[in-house]
């Protein structure tokens, strides 16, 4: 394999040599997840991953680590409102 070689492997994403793109998932994933935790409906709480994950598309090459990110938000998203009203 060659340098920065996308990989997926049970649902994870990885880049061979991603550290610095795994730093910029992790604190993405972080906003992400306290945005939706801490919004007042599930509106909201949408409108915030959305806005996040769109930031994180200017910052982020690979489209395997950005789609990384939309299913951690959809993840949280139903991990926090599925359950509670809207």
């Amino acid at each position: 394999m060659i340098d920065n070689e996308e990989l997926l492997t049970d649902n994870h994403f990885a880049l061979l040599n991603g550290n610095q793109q795994s730093d910029i998932l992790r604190n993405h994933c972080t906003e992400i997840e306290d945005l939706i935790r801490t919004a007042s409906s599930r509106l909201e709480a949408e409108r915030a991953a959305a806005d996040t994950c769109i930031k994180f598309q200017h910052e982020c090459s690979s489209a395997l680590v950005r789609h990384a990110l939309i299913h951690r938000a959809e993840e949280f998203l139903s991990k926090h409102w599925n359950n509670r009203t809207a």
